[in-house]
C-alpha cells in the first residue's frame, strides 16, 4: 500500500471519514442496504459494515 501511495496509483478502496460514516448511518438507518452503502461510498463491504458495527448498528 505504501508503495502504491508513493507512486500515486490510487487503490479501489478508500477509507471512511467521520462526514461520511455518519452519512452511511443515516442511509443505513433509513433502510439502505450495506452493497448499496459500498457502491455509494466507493469502499469495501466489510469496511462499510464494521464502521457500523462501530456505531452500534446492527440488522
Amino acid at each position: 500500500m505504501r508503495f502504491l501511495k508513493l507512486h500515486c496509483v490510487e487503490t479501489r478502496y478508500r477509507r471512511l471519514n467521520e462526514e461520511q460514516i455518519d452519512e452511511a448511518v443515516e442511509l443505513y438507518v433509513r433502510g439502505m442496504s450495506l452493497a448499496k452503502l459500498r457502491k455509494r461510498l466507493g469502499v469495501d463491504p466489510k469496511t462499510a459494515k464494521a464502521r457500523l458495527l462501530e456505531r452500534g448498528l446492527e440488522r
